[in-house]
């Protein structure tokens, strides 16, 4: 299923509207084809708000328990939570959270969900 699947990343220079294109995006898209969404924003979380969903499973518990071994698909599985045909890495929940969120991490992310998704989009935040 990942073969050839490129995450694409949402940025803005203000603080508004990322998170609203990256889900609307996902809701398109879900209908047709495997889709995840990675919440990326360490500074404003709002995916998981925004549609109303738990914010104890987050990528830095995903993050966390991968410190010493790659993300298994189990592990996927149990964080992924789902909206309207596609699945959510919902972000942190508390701003000292954001230092266990590294760039291997998400790489490894990123290629976990890329072999089980067709799309995997991710909503950044503002730029920094």
């Amino acid at each position: 299923m990942g073969e050839g699947m490129e995450p694409v990343t949402f940025v803005a220079a203000r603080a508004d509207g990322v998170t609203t294109l990256t889900v609307g995006l996902a809701a398109v898209l879900g209908a047709r084809r495997r889709t995840a969404v990675i919440d990326l924003n360490l500074d404003s979380s709002d995916v998981a708000p925004f549609l109303d969903l738990e914010e104890q499973r987050t990528i830095y518990h995903l993050a966390y328990g991968a410190q010493l071994t790659p993300i298994s698909d189990e592990d996927l599985r149990q964080h992924l939570q789902w909206h309207d045909g596609f699945a959510i890495v919902a972000g942190i929940s508390h701003p000292e959270h954001r230092e266990q969120i590294h760039p291997h991490f998400v790489g490894g992310l990123i290629q976990a969900l890329g072999a089980q998704f067709e799309t995997v989009l991710i909503d950044g935040g503002r730029l920094q």
